[in-house]
């Protein structure tokens, strides 16, 4: 994927973002909020990482993509779950492309995350789960899936 393809694919994540949270916002808008998160790849992931998220305190919606020698787009939906400081989030992702770190286009998206004022600090990791559910032929594709991991920072808007 070229770097047209990849700007492209952001820009229709951002849509379906944009949409998602005029829905949401018509639905309930004294929850709603967004927030920018942006980091830098983490283990052996290289890049950085950029997503737009929206939704109430518990359930949001994200569209955004990485860039480095794996560029990426991934849009998906989450479940957050807060203790004072603590945040932790779980949810389901589609990533455009599959390859050597990704092996399948559905991805899980784990984070965890500390929030000091109005920063929050995290961990951000997509992959198939194939470290929890064994490598074998149904997940539609051979070899390992190491997935994406990401040292990130959101701001709350």
């Amino acid at each position: 994927m070229n770097r047209f393809e990849l700007v492209k694919t952001i820009v229709l994540a951002l849509f379906f973002w944009a949409a998602f949270m005029v829905c949401l916002f018509l639905v309930s808008p004294k929850s709603f909020a967004g927030e920018l998160q942006t980091g830098i790849g983490a283990h052996y992931s290289n890049g950085g990482v950029v997503l737009i998220r929206t939704g109430n305190k518990t359930f949001n919606v994200f569209g955004g993509g990485w860039s480095g020698t794996r560029d990426n787009a991934v849009a998906g939906v989450d479940v957050t779950l807060r203790h004072k400081c603590i945040i932790g989030r779980v949810g389901g992702a589609y990533v455009l492309n599959n390859g050597d770190r990704i092996g399948t286009h559905g991805n899980f998206e784990v984070y965890l995350g500390c929030k000091i004022k109005s920063v929050e600090l995290g961990w951000l990791h997509f992959s198939n789960g194939d470290a929890i559910f064994g490598s074998n032929d149904n997940w539609g594709r051979d070899g390992e899936n190491l997935g994406e991991d990401f040292i990130t920072i959101t701001f709350r808007f």
